[in-house]
């Protein structure tokens, strides 16, 4: 971690051990004291959330690992394969919880993992919920409109490279417990998921991204309003293997338009959204620094870098 010394240069990185290769991490106020903690998720094959406690310095301690080893086998197989993770209140008691989506790997489908917290940074882990194959990102918000957060996660399929991914929505039926996940098709591969009203309705839509090499196109699913969705209209990005997405109000008129990475070509596809759900053609900027290339642009975030009030990606 390289602390922020305020004015946009950093410190000297601090390391934290906790004992995995990692693929995600989160900041949210896991022990509700106001202070940022980090949640780390383990690279896909192994398992160990890794929850860390800001000392409210800005450092950190108290590592707590999930879920608990079972005698003689390295890995639980309910978390091998964890691959995305989202905070939410989802049993609205005032406190973050968390989402893990799972790969299928050595079990028959791939699942979803509810751990839901004490108020003080300690888990109890519900669920698991099976369906779907590969699942990777996923999202919470209210889908339906009952001031519950739902759950929606997004699939490849049998691999990023195939045809049969999609997307999933489970329904929160209260007390963190949720109905049973509805599947949404796309002949494609849906990779990057996240929800914002593009349609200006009242209600949450989720596009998807596509990492699968036919495709050059983002899946949107538009929301009915009680959490059934009416889709996928595919969206051309201009780019092959569209892999990270976020959505955002990019030219500052209260619209959530999309910003989507591309592993194929290299570049990030902006679509700025005509108000009535559909999106405009995609400008196309080039994401490859000095000439290099490893695998291309993986993921997109938009935040306000340079303070001139608008979103930087």
């Amino acid at each position: 971690m390289l602390p922020n010394n305020g004015d946009g240069t950093f410190a000297p990185f601090v390391t934290y051990d906790v004992d995995e290769d990692q693929r995600y991490l989160t900041f949210a106020d896991l022990s509700s004291d106001g202070h940022q903690d980090l949640a780390v998720l383990p690279k896909a094959g192994r398992y160990k959330l890794a929850v860390l406690f800001n000392r409210q310095d800005g450092t950190f301690i108290s590592r707590e690992s999930y879920p608990d080893p079972i005698p003689g086998s390295p890995v639980h197989p309910d978390w091998n394969g964890v691959y995305g993770m989202a905070t939410g209140d989802l049993d609205c008691d005032g406190d973050l919880d968390l989402v893990i989506s799972v790969r299928k790997t050595n079990l028959a489908t791939g699942n979803v993992i509810v751990m839901l917290n004490d108020g003080a940074g300690s888990f109890t882990e519900t669920g698991p919920y099976r369906f779907g194959e590969n699942l990777n990102s996923v999202v919470i918000g209210d889908l339906n409109g009952d001031s519950l957060p739902d759950i929606a996660v997004s699939d490849w399929g049998t691999d990023f490279l195939s045809d049969n991914g999609g997307v999933w929505v489970l329904l929160n039926m209260g007390n963190a417990t949720f109905g049973p996940p509805a599947s949404y098709p796309v002949v494609g591969s849906a990779r990057s998921v996240a929800l914002a009203d593009v349609d200006g309705d009242g209600d949450l839509d989720l596009p998807a991204a596509n990492c699968a090499v036919q495709g050059r196109r983002i899946f949107l699913f538009t929301n009915n309003g009680d959490g059934t969705l009416v889709g996928p209209v595919p969206l051309d990005a201009g780019a092959v293997q569209t892999v990270g997405l976020t959505l955002a109000d990019l030219d500052g008129d209260e619209r959530a338009d999309i910003a989507c990475t591309s592993t194929g070509n290299d570049v990030i596809a902006v679509l700025i959204n005509n108000g009535d759900g559909s999106f405009g053609l995609p400008v196309l900027y080039p994401a490859v620094s000095g000439g290099l290339r490893t695998m291309g642009p993986y993921e997109v975030l938009a935040m306000d870098l340079d303070g001139d009030e608008d979103l930087d990606l």
